[in-house]
């Protein structure tokens, strides 16, 4: 079905559903009644996430009317509008402050009769005003906006952030008595100043003749309850990061002067105190894309060999420990603003980059123009930037380029998640083709259609369950050409190591004469080997001999024998758990499945001692009435029963 379109025009809220968008046809007789009160109530205090959310809307809606006029003082000149006000020369925009200050007014209380002290938050700027044309259409009106109209779009360039005409609606959550000055010299129909006071979203006084005589509007906020100063302070220093004009803060005590933040302030070098010519740096790349401005920060580390970006996780856990006045090295947090607001702080994604963004091209934001931790995933702005410099230093670096460079490119992996990036990346894999070391991208393993992976001797435990092959000529890894050495998979990324298996089986296990394991994975035919648990994924492959439960590939598979008998009964428990047989439920069965795949990826924690997984097979001896068929084959578990890879 479709979103209803709700109208909040004037005093009448109507809500509209257009048929054509709708799956269900709806009678064009229904009718929705809804409570005007409880509307205006539900978006002056349910909409906004923070109790001075007010000063940010009234704050945005001085920018909007700044950048209208200083659009207007341009024109005057003969000077071309650029398409975003931060194109404008800098020295110029900072001729047009917007002041914010909280004062105390001693003022008669109705009720009691007694002078009492009240705060009062003024936003005052020196933008285009508001004439009596646009007070009475588009200011008193709930739900539309001056900047969403044919005569705005016709005289500006820029995106306005005001879209919705319900921001000044916030402002009745914390007062009832709002008073606005303000005065348009520039209006074609009536250019007096103007005063008019408001005691609520529907009400006001006589509008009148006022007394400004700067261009701009001052918009003074009496509160139900005073506001502690300094977070006025506090909270429009962390909206306003990219704002282009200075916002000036008197909080009683001081006056604060805010402007756009610029890398400089952010990027950093220090030394590194526990080596030799060598220092932690964050460095800013500028984002170039239409509409959206910012940098990518990047930490990197420079030593004697150039440059390495592999280094932050050691510089924030182990670098401090090491030397009595060393301090960790911070990154700031990943930020986007919209026209120089803060919309979205996101925690460390990485610890190599940040990113810190304004976007001023139009964008569909919430009423609440908040939109914090949502996760998009990297931006297009972000990623292409990171794939640039990536390429870049891969070029440059003396590290990547060295024999050991796959390596270090499999370490920057998790740190820059842009994975199809990393997919079509020369050199990212160490494998043997026809027997000779060559380095793959992860596109050219995923494209073999078995990937044979080799295990030394040194790497092997409890083997003597997996049958020796007689003539190792036909096994698969000498038919397709590609195989990797188990201590190279060690070497590459969890995500690459998660690509490479993710859509394979096990078609070949077998063990050479001289010890070497040789598991060959094709590619998934049916998916009737591969199982899933509530998230955890393993594989089924019959081994000869049904003595061993089964191993894991470095963590991340758990490999289960299909002829063990303690297997067999696990998938007879998940039959009678799916069936709700017993009292059993699906989450007897998880916790089995569980218990098995821990002792196969940690088996050197799940000694016979340490084990819960005998307790476990133990306990469902005391299940009422569970029959003999659903009882462990055994309960004594054993390291021999599991095969133990990277021993």
């Amino acid at each position: 079905m479709a979103t209803p379109e709700i109208s909040l025009n004037g005093d009448t809220p109507t809500i509209r559903i257009r048929p054509e968008k709708c799956a269900t046809y709806i009678p064009s007789q229904w009718r929705f009644e809804l409570d005007p009160n409880e509307v205006f109530q539900r978006l002056i205090t349910d909409v906004y996430d923070h109790p001075l959310s007010f000063v940010r809307e009234l704050i945005q809606n001085a920018l909007d009317a700044t950048r209208c006029q200083i659009y207007l003082d341009l024109a005057r000149k003969g000077i071309n509008a650029p398409d975003f006000p931060t194109q404008i020369d800098e020295e110029y925009r900072n001729l047009y402050p917007i002041k914010v200050s909280i004062s105390s007014k001693m003022l008669k209380n109705e009720l009691s009769d007694e002078d009492e002290e009240y705060h009062v938050l003024c936003v005052e700027d020196f933008g285009i005003g508001m004439d009596k044309y646009i007070i009475e259409n588009y200011f008193l009106q709930v739900g539309r906006s001056f900047y969403t109209t044919e005569e705005f779009r016709r005289d500006f360039r820029f995106v306005p952030t005001s879209q919705f005409g319900l921001g000044f609606l916030s402002v009745f959550a914390v007062s009832d008595h709002v008073r606005i000055e303000t005065f348009k010299p520039s209006s074609q129909r009536d250019g007096k100043p103007l005063s008019l006071v408001l005691t609520g979203p529907r009400n006001y006084l006589l509008m009148e003749v006022g007394t400004r005589r700067n261009p701009g509007t001052l918009i003074e906020v009496l509160l139900r309850k005073p506001l502690n100063p300094d977070e006025i302070t506090s909270a429009v220093i962390k909206w306003c990061r990219r704002v282009e004009f200075p916002i000036v803060v008197y909080d009683m005590k001081k006056e604060t002067i805010i402007k756009a933040e610029r890398p400089e302030d952010l990027e950093y070098e220090i030394p590194v105190l526990t080596r030799k010519n060598t220092k932690f740096r964050l460095k800013a790349y500028p984002i170039k894309s239409y509409g959206v401005e910012g940098e990518i920060y990047l930490f990197s580390l420079f030593d004697e060999k150039g440059e390495r970006f592999d280094q932050a996780d050691w510089a924030q856990s182990k670098y401090p420990e090491l030397h009595v006045a060393a301090e960790t090295p911070r990154l700031p947090e990943n930020m986007i603003c919209n026209n120089g607001i803060v919309v979205d702080l996101r925690p460390f994604s990485s610890d190599s980059f940040c990113f810190r963004m304004d976007i001023r091209k139009k964008i569909e934001l919430p009423i609440s123009r908040q939109m914090y931790n949502v996760d998009r995933g990297l931006l297009p702005e972000v990623r292409l930037l990171l794939e640039n410099i990536l390429r870049k230093h891969f070029d440059e670096s003396k590290l990547a380029n060295s024999e050991e460079g796959w390596k270090y490119k499999n370490r920057l992996v998790s740190e820059f998640p842009i994975y199809s990036f990393w997919a079509s990346a020369p050199g990212m894999i160490r494998v043997l083709k026809k027997g000779e070391p060559y380095l793959a991208s992860l596109a050219e393993v995923l494209a073999e259609e078995v990937v044979t992976l080799l295990v030394a001797p040194k790497n092997i435990k409890n083997a003597s369950h997996i049958a020796e092959v007689e003539d190792d000529a036909n096994l698969p890894f000498h038919k397709t050409g590609i195989s990797i050495r188990y201590e190279d998979l060690e070497e590459i990324s969890r995500h690459f190591k998660v690509e490479v298996f993710r859509e394979r089986e096990i078609n070949c296990l077998r063990k050479l004469h001289g010890g070497q394991l040789i598991i060959g994975w094709g590619k998934t035919k049916n998916g009737d080997g591969r199982i899933e648990v509530d998230g955890e994924e393993a594989l089924l492959y019959g081994f000869e001999k049904d003595n061993v439960i089964g191993f894991s590939i470095d963590g991340l598979l758990g490999i289960l024998n299909s002829n063990s008998p303690l297997i067999k009964w696990l998938f007879l428990v998940r039959d009678a758990c799916k069936r709700g047989e017993y009292g059993l439920t699906e989450r007897n069965f998880v916790k089995a499945f569980r218990e098995i795949a821990n002792i196969l990826r940690y088996p050197h924690l799940y000694s016979s001692e340490r084990s819960t997984l005998p307790q476990f097979l133990r306990s469902w001896r005391t299940i009422p009435g569970i029959p003999k068929s659903l009882l462990p084959p055994f309960e004594n578990i054993t390291l021999e029963m599991i095969v133990i890879i990277n021993f």
